[in-house]
């Protein structure tokens, strides 16, 4: 029987839904709370939508005369496809750089990147993606270094958007970034002290980041970046604590733009992965015994098959018969 506590305990209350109408309303509001109230609630309505999206068993692309809330970015977005409300409110707060705010804005954007996939405004993406790091690197910067591990999540999961927005964004941004900036190259080694919380690990949302720059489709792009030192190659260390699937997105990823990609030259495969790289993917093996350990140890083998004995792998094996 439920305790007398378990018993007393109030239901939760619904949680209420912003109309896009009073979301405007609080961006525009001059108080700092309604401000992030607003924010707050666009970009989780955002994400929200999406989850429900992956949830349904009907097709991924939401239907615009659907009754439900999920219109609600499409609405935005076509009112306002340069996101002026959230770039003003971002640009007001960058000397405030821990400003939650700031914080607050960059997630909208964050989820407008991620989330954003109608038709009528996809091409939102490269205009948002090209102006965060034209404009707010500097404060982009300044939140990676935060000492607080939401901070950092915020700013990686938007570069991450930035990235995936499209290949010739993910290109620009690859050459404007600084990637011998000392803190970016201790981000793959920072986990969350309290177990099992992957969501607050620094280090998952810097593989994320790392893997969505490995799936840009461009392989001239992808030789720059395997030939660059103490960025992807970093992600190796500490694969095998992470969980399955975080490290097997990052191995397929590798698998796709990599391994069974022609255009990247044997050379660069070759000393990409190297001794060290190969010695951090066996050690992949050893995972958990499980159901869910045994197909990643299945798929980590075959990934090492197909790098090392595949058409286009490192060895590129070729069988002779004889008679």
């Amino acid at each position: 029987m439920a305790s007398s506590q378990e018993r007393r305990k109030p239901p939760e209350k619904p949680q209420i839904r912003l109309s896009l109408k009073q979301i405007l309303l609080l961006l525009n509001s001059e108080d700092e709370q309604e401000i992030i109230k607003g924010l707050s609630a666009f970009s989780k309505q955002i994400a929200e939508v999406s989850q429900k999206k992956k949830g349904s068993t009907h097709e991924s692309t939401i239907d615009q005369d659907d009754a439900d809330e999920t219109p609600l970015l499409l609405e935005y977005l076509k009112g306002s496809p340069e996101c002026n409300e959230i770039f003003s409110i971002w640009a007001a707060q960058q000397k405030n750089y821990r400003s939650r705010v700031s914080t607050s804005a960059m997630e909208v954007l964050a989820a407008i990147l991620t989330h954003n996939d109608f038709s009528p405004t996809k091409n939102v993406n490269s205009f948002v993606g090209r102006k965060v790091f034209k404009e707010f690197l500097k404060n982009i910067y300044s939140c990676l270094a935060s000492e607080f591990a939401h901070v950092v999540g915020v700013a990686f999961r938007l570069l991450t958007g930035v990235v995936s927005s499209n290949t010739a964004v993910a290109r620009d941004l690859f050459h404007a970034f600084n990637w011998g900036w000392k803190p970016l190259q201790q981000m793959a080694d920072k986990r969350s002290k309290t177990p099992g919380n992957v969501e607050q690990n620094v280090r998952t949302h810097f593989v994320r980041f790392a893997t969505a720059f490995v799936r840009v489709p461009d392989p001239s792009l992808t030789e720059e970046l395997l030939a660059m030192m103490g960025f992807v190659s970093t992600v190796f260390k500490g694969l095998r604590q992470d969980p399955p699937e975080l490290a097997w997105d990052f191995l397929d990823a590798l698998q796709t733009n990599v391994v069974a990609t022609k255009e990247v030259s044997r050379k660069v495969k070759a000393a990409f992965f190297n001794g060290f790289v190969l010695e951090q993917i066996a050690k992949l093996y050893k995972s958990s015994g499980n159901k869910e350990g045994r197909k990643f140890v299945e798929r980590v083998h075959q990934f090492l098959m197909n790098l090392c004995c595949g058409p286009d792998g490192l060895c590129r094996v070729k069988l002779r018969y004889v008679t």
